[in-house]
């Protein structure tokens, strides 16, 4: 009793689903929505590189000054930058180095999570690093 009340009062009130033509028309709604949305999006790009264009070409920053966060995509994420490495050293001993200028960024960047692990995995670098040296 209880159930055909609900099913009267909830699903047989509910609105029909649209026609075909109805659903053609609101998809070709939608297209021209998006493409609008693309154009505008260029044109806004466009002004944007003429104005940036227009100005004095900015100052060369210093490798000293402080980096600003960039916004990160879902698609993207966050990776650290990578500097030339000396090639007569050590492979292990590079990868070290490397390791210390990548938790220096996160450190930066405030990636804490990636500090962590960098930091786990320079501990294992190391530790593999004294056993070769022993040659063990």
């Amino acid at each position: 009793m209880a159930a055909s009340q609900f099913l009267r009062n909830n699903i047989l009130a509910l609105p029909s689903p649209p026609t075909e033509a109805e659903l053609a028309r609101y998809r070709s709604m939608r297209l021209d929505q998006v493409h609008r949305r693309i154009q505008q999006e260029k044109e806004a790009e466009m002004l944007r590189n003429q104005k940036e264009s227009s100005k004095s070409p900015s100052p060369v920053k210093s490798p000293n000054q402080q980096r600003v966060a960039e916004p990160v995509s879902p698609g993207t994420g966050w990776c650290v930058s990578t500097d030339s490495v000396k090639e007569e050293e050590d492979p292990m001993v590079q990868q070290i180095n490397i390791i210390h200028k990548y938790i220096k960024q996160a450190k930066l960047d405030h990636k804490y999570d990636e500090v962590k692990m960098l930091e786990n995995n320079l501990k294992e670098l190391q530790l593999e690093h004294s056993r070769q040296k022993a040659g063990y």
